[in-house]
């Protein structure tokens, strides 16, 4: 599960990871300690990820010379 949640980050399912990791109920205790390290940071990542909202895009050129008519 630890993998997956890794391959989540790097293809950008943020929140495909963070549920992963949230809703498994998988306990990750059998994992060595920096494999729970990296778990929690890949996971840390997804979350912060997740939350972001889109930024509302700029006029573009074309419609600021639209309106200038």
């Amino acid at each position: 599960m630890a993998d997956w949640v890794r391959q989540c980050r790097r293809a950008g399912l943020y929140e495909i990871g963070r549920a992963l990791y949230e809703k498994s109920g998988i306990r990750f205790d059998g994992l060595n300690e920096v494999a729970q390290i990296e778990l929690e940071e890949d996971y840390q990542v997804c979350v912060r990820r997740s939350e972001v909202k889109p930024v509302a895009k700029k006029k573009s050129q074309q419609t600021l010379f639209d309106e200038m008519e």
